[in-house]
């Protein structure tokens, strides 16, 4: 462990077990796009009991934090859908492979839904919501009713697709995108701006940027900074660096937590 490791806070609870960084070996890889089926999580836990091990059920809570001291809070909160044990030697690890809340919309049961004439598609989508018992984040407020009677069969997740192939298909200068993040659904414009603004520099735990060249990729670039617990899907970041500066916008982000390496790798788009 390195000597400024102490700094590091990292738990991960599973229902009501919970497993820090000082009384337990942990690492993890948390993976966050604005594609929903890319979001989960690999978690290791070592050298677990029986009885531990056991009492962790496909389907569990799972609730993951991280930063450093003073300053950390909840970077994935989801859902176990496969746990695998492996021998290491002596040791044993117990890979925890997780989901968000989108599997809530993925896994769902098929149902029929109906919406009426003149309804409007905002309170649709927060009803699709509702029944996949995912709370809504954030649902833009959009200026469109289904001119007549429509009903959508399917997963949430595929009612969900077809809602934004709905709007998007009817506006021209207006798209929006549906995500989840910090356990919560989000059915926004693709322009949707955060509160806050986060300064990426040297001095805030920028580690590398390399600038994409793929023309016909959204994403401009990809930087690594410090663990930053704070980044999230749609996060206003003000980059200062040799290569970039100015105003971009978080488009996907991984947290990993494996030896001595404790960072957040983020791909950026335009603003």
């Amino acid at each position: 462990m390195s000597s400024t490791s102490w700094y590091r806070i990292a738990s991960v609870q599973v229902d009501d077990l919970v497993f820090d960084y000082e009384s337990c070996d942990i690492e993890f890889k948390i993976k966050k796009s604005g594609d929903s089926s890319q979001n989960q999580g690999e978690i290791t836990l070592w050298n677990l009991d029986n009885k531990t091990l056991n009492a962790i059920s496909k389907d569990a809570r799972v609730r993951v934090k991280a930063g450093f001291k003073g300053d950390y809070g909840t970077i994935f909160e989801g859902y176990v859908t496969k746990k695998e044990p492996q021998a290491d030697g002596v040791d044993l690890s117990t890979i925890i492979t997780c989901s968000d809340s989108s599997f809530l919309f993925y896994n769902s049961k098929e149902f029929v839904f109906e919406v009426r004439e003149g309804q409007n598609l905002s309170g649709a989508v927060k009803q699709v919501y509702d029944a996949c018992d995912v709370p809504a984040g954030k649902i833009s407020d959009i200026d469109y009713t289904f001119p007549h009677a429509r009903t959508f069969t399917g997963t949430g997740q595929a009612i969900l697709e077809e809602m934004l192939k709905t709007i998007n298909g009817s506006s021209k200068d207006t798209k929006y995108v549906s995500y989840t993040e910090g356990g919560m659904g989000y059915f926004v414009r693709s322009d949707n701006r955060t509160a806050e603004v986060f300064e990426i520099n040297s001095s805030t735990g920028l580690l590398t940027i390399e600038v994409s060249e793929d023309s016909n990729s959204d994403t401009v670039a990809t930087l690594t900074t410090l663990l930053n617990w704070r980044i999230g899907i749609d996060t206003w970041l003000r980059i200062e660096s040799p290569n970039i500066n100015g105003l971009f916008k978080a488009s996907g982000y991984t947290h990993t937590l494996r030896g001595d390496t404790y960072e957040t790798e983020i791909e950026v788009a335009e603003a």
